[in-house]
């Protein structure tokens, strides 16, 4: 009984002594006991993981679940424990598409009986993409229409029909598409939003900007998450973006607080020695009489350079391209919302600088393993609060072109591998993107 006794307490004392280890270990040095941690093997002959080899319809994909229980009861859902988009994506996966009919362009009245009807489930993208690039999301699609270059940005699913109809529509130009469909299964789709672990949200539409825009009328509120982050080698990336294509000699050089590499060539990449952040631009000076890229053949360039970078693209979506500069921007997600910051963490922003060159920017650090849920919440405002806060400190209805929510990345005050992922609202103004904070504490409000 007395060596019972004695091993209990033996391994008891074991237990306890090994869980402050690995718990120095998360703490002081987290990077390397995750390293191994829900990996993907290396290829070691091509240096590029295996799962950066993304599909198109893992990039762009839909990022939102909505329902229209009525014209104005609206409500969109999330999941903290699993992806609810990418279920439904599985879902769409076996539906084939048989017919496409333009219903009609440029039609505010119809684009919004169409958006608003009741008992009828929405699928959003987070910005316009060719009809091409939504059918992927299908099981299968006539090659006329699986080569249609005309932009959508939703899909909508009625519920109450014999499933057999859904519609494609563009919210920035008000164009709808009737679509004729096999093997929908909308029981499925519907019992996506009533799972245990599924939350909701009231959702409207508003005209805001250059398009209908889907705003908070209640505000919200949305977990909080916290992340071990990795940085990538400086080095790894001048030989998969400089080293590529060409065997010159790299230079490098030291300019104010940036690491410059460059070619005999085209080719340069910046390094912000401080804050990671790359600055990639390849110039052809052939190009003059080469055609202007299409937007969807932008899109294919684009994964391309992604995967070209071996980085994991697992939670990378196409965010949103801006016509009038012809930049792309892919961004982390997380549970449905866009991950925002600084010096593009979690971003990758690219952009056809000629007919045949290139600007591409995004951040050596990423994010690697997520760590405990420790339950923290953040209530947003409503969508109209942000508005009239924002029409105070002078920024009028003409200013703002979109609104949207997103988690802002943030450093952690107990460890500097660690980044916080807190929700805000992430304003476009006069061109560009901010944290709604971050413009209100510019000035003092």
């Amino acid at each position: 009984m007395k060596i019972r006794t004695w091993m209990l307490h033996l391994g008891l004392i074991l237990t306890v002594v090994i869980s402050i280890a690995f718990t120095w270990l998360i703490w002081f040095n987290p990077t390397t006991f995750f390293q191994n941690v829900g990996r993907t093997p290396v290829d070691t002959s091509s240096g590029v993981t295996n799962a950066s080899n993304k599909r198109l319809d893992d990039v762009y994909t839909p990022t939102s679940l909505m329902y229209n229980e009525t014209t104005t009861k609206k409500y969109q859902y999330f999941n903290h424990r699993s992806d609810i988009t990418n279920q439904a994506k599985k879902i769409m996966n076996r539906v084939e598409i048989t017919s496409l009919k333009t219903v009609a362009k440029q039609n505010v009245p119809k684009y919004l009986a169409t958006v608003n009807q009741s008992h009828s489930l929405i699928l959003n993208y987070p910005d316009v993409l060719p009809i091409k690039y939504v059918c992927i999301l299908f099981d299968k699609a006539p090659k006329k229409i699986a080569e249609n270059k005309e932009n959508v940005d939703q899909i909508i699913i009625p519920t109450g029909n014999s499933g057999n109809t859904i519609y494609f529509l563009n919210s920035k130009k008000q164009n709808i598409y009737k679509v004729s469909v096999k093997n929908l299964n909308v029981k499925s789709l519907m019992a996506l939003t009533k799972d245990k672990h599924t939350q909701s949200v009231a959702t409207a539409l508003e005209n805001i900007g250059d398009g209908y825009r889907w705003t908070y009328p209640q505000g919200v509120k949305l977990n909080e998450y916290s992340y071990l982050i990795n940085k990538e080698s400086a080095g790894n990336m001048v030989a998969k973006l400089l080293g590529a294509n060409t065997s010159a000699t790299i230079t490098t050089k030291q300019q104010d607080g940036k690491t410059v590499y460059s070619d005999d060539a085209n080719q340069r990449m910046t390094v912000d020695n401080k804050h990671g952040e790359v600055e990639y631009i390849n110039y052809d000076s052939n190009d003059k009489n080469k055609p202007k890229v299409s937007f969807s053949k932008t899109l294919e360039i684009n994964l391309a350079k992604l995967n070209s970078l071996g980085v994991t693209l697992d939670d990378v979506r196409y965010s949103n391209y801006e016509s009038k500069t012809g930049e792309v921007i892919y961004r982390n997600y997380i549970a449905g919302f866009p991950i925002v910051s600084e010096y593009n963490y979690g971003t990758y922003s690219l952009q056809n600088v000629t007919s045949n060159g290139q600007r591409f920017m995004f951040s050596l650090y990423g994010l690697q393993v997520p760590l405990p849920n420790t339950n923290k919440q953040k209530t947003l405002p409503s969508t109209s609060d942000i508005l009239n806060r924002l029409s105070s400190i002078g920024y009028s209805s003409n200013r703002v072109r979109a609104i949207k929510i997103a988690y802002s990345w943030q450093r952690n005050d107990s460890s500097s591998q660690v980044v916080d992922l807190v929700p805000t609202y992430l304003i476009k103004v006069d061109g560009r993107w901010i944290d709604y904070e971050q413009l209100f504490q510019n000035f003092g409000k």
